[in-house]
């Protein structure tokens, strides 16, 4: 059974293979990008099925537009009835179908026969991740709306920052606290100190003096100190995925190590140019971006299946 990735052992193999330490500043500095990167590639080339949520919204009467938040891609909307009920499961699901808004502004160019929407198409997508969908008709209620897509999960790491700390003998001091909070369990990252080293006690939270385990290899480190929270020590690629993990953060260090070119011949320790990687990155996003507009196969929302052909019709 595979044994997965934490966010430590996941710093440390990724440290061994680029032959780094682990605490090295610049390793440190780099490695929120290269998580990015390397969780993004997975995401977008195997469209996970971890990633599938929902989200409901509502439906104003006389408007097509209809805006919700955090989803990447949507898959389905569902349309509840009666207006009353705002609970899904509650109410009766009205599936709506994909078309686009030409043919809303066609069929329903204005609120006349409006009446239960019965489908949909994409028309904007804001930062952050804010969607705007048309319905046609327009709604003659306020109906409650279910909407199933994919989201971007929580990324591995994303530490809290504790600023003006230091360490002296066995303890943890802060004197600042400019984001997040520190608890027993969890794993400090300072300059010069060993990844694995945790707050065992403290006053939990805030400013004051903590205790951390290791105490025999702490010294007095005048620096910035990054806490890992304990809600994304792991994550569904870390546990599940993890020879992918590695595998895409070390295309990454390895243009960072300018263990490949940016020009068009390759580097013969790492025959991977930034041409092709972008290449190969940009299919990925294409798919994604088609999904978002229903433009993939068969003008669905879904990833193009190559087993798959022909479509069931």
């Amino acid at each position: 059974m595979t044994t997965g990735l934490t966010y430590a052992t996941y710093q440390t193999q990724v440290a061994e293979l680029a032959i780094v330490s682990p605490s090295d500043v610049n390793f440190q500095t780099i490695l929120p990008a290269m998580i990015d990167y390397a969780e993004l590639r997975i995401i977008r080339d195997l469209d996970l099925l971890s990633t599938v949520s929902s989200t409901t919204a509502t439906l104003a009467i006389g408007t097509r537009q209809v805006t919700f938040s955090n989803l990447v891609t949507v898959q389905q909307i569902n349309v509840i009835t009666p207006s009353a009920q705002t609970v899904p499961d509650s109410g009766t699901r009205n599936p709506l179908t994909a078309t686009t808004k030409e043919v809303l502004d066609i069929l329903w160019p204005s609120t006349s026969g409006a009446g239960v929407p019965t489908r949909f198409a994409p028309f904007n997508q804001s930062t952050p991740l804010q969607n705007t969908f048309l319905v046609g008709p327009f709604p003659d209620a306020a109906y409650t709306v279910e909407v199933i897509g994919t989201v971007r999960p929580t990324s591995l790491g994303a530490p809290a920052s504790i600023s003006s700390g230091y360490t002296s003998g066995t303890s943890l001091v802060v004197t600042t606290v400019s984001s997040g909070s520190l608890s027993a369990g969890q794993t400090v990252v300072i300059p010069g100190i060993p990844l694995s080293t945790t707050v065992v006690s403290g006053p939990g939270g805030g400013t004051g003096t903590y205790v951390l385990s290791q105490s025999s290899t702490l010294g007095s480190v005048m620096a910035p100190v990054t806490v890992q929270t304990t809600s994304t020590t792991s994550t569904f690629i870390s546990l599940n995925l993890p020879d992918l993990l590695v595998m895409a953060s070390m295309v990454y260090i390895s243009a960072y190590q300018r263990n490949f070119s940016g020009m068009s011949s390759n580097d013969p320790n790492m025959p991977i140019s930034y041409e092709q990687q972008y290449k190969t990155l940009l299919e990925s996003a294409g798919v994604e971006e088609a999904r978002k507009k229903f433009q993939a196969s068969a003008w669905s929302s879904m990833s193009p299946a190559p087993v798959a052909t022909p479509t069931r019709g």
